[in-house]
């Protein structure tokens, strides 16, 4: 997580939930990472996961 590290510690305002992290290329090369990342479910699965943070954490500021 260098980089939400690098955006809290320089003052922009990371919420957890719209924080995901995991890696997509364990024990894998980078090319055959590349390669097999549209069989890759958790990858979607999580994607889709921080949108609907993402989606719930902008309705729930547009109200205040």
């Amino acid at each position: 997580m260098p980089f939400v590290m690098q955006l809290k510690y320089s003052g922009v305002f990371v919420p957890d939930q719209l924080i995901e992290a995991f890696y997509t290329n364990k024990e894998m090369n980078y090319y055959l990472a590349n390669q097999t990342i549209n069989k890759n479910k958790e990858f979607f699965d999580r994607a889709d996961n921080l949108l609907e943070n993402l989606l719930n954490y902008l309705d729930e500021t547009k109200k205040d």
